[in-house]
């Protein structure tokens, strides 16, 4: 088997996320095709949603749990691991 070795700068215009939470400085939410949305009414404030969040864009307060819609990318791994988030398509 032949390995090959593949580069892309990004410059075409394709979003190039170079490493794991980067999101935090670079404002990824544009990205998003699904945006979650937390069921307040139903939501126990477990915090499994911000544990597995893999951009951190999860922020759970003492009385309140919320989205940052700039850095999240709508991967849906929230909407995974609790019954209590949805995803709808982004208009």
């Amino acid at each position: 088997m032949k390995i090959i070795n593949i580069s892309y700068d990004g410059t075409a215009g394709v979003p190039v996320v170079r490493e794991p939470a980067s999101a935090l400085r670079n404002n990824t939410g544009t990205w998003r095709v699904f945006r979650q949305v937390i069921d307040k009414d139903k939501c126990v404030r477990c915090g499994r949603c911000w544990v597995f969040c893999p951009e951190g864009a999860i922020h759970v307060d003492d009385d309140d749990i919320w989205i940052d819609y700039d850095h999240c990318k709508g991967c849906g791994i929230c909407v995974t691991e609790c019954r209590f988030i949805t995803a709808r398509r982004e208009e």
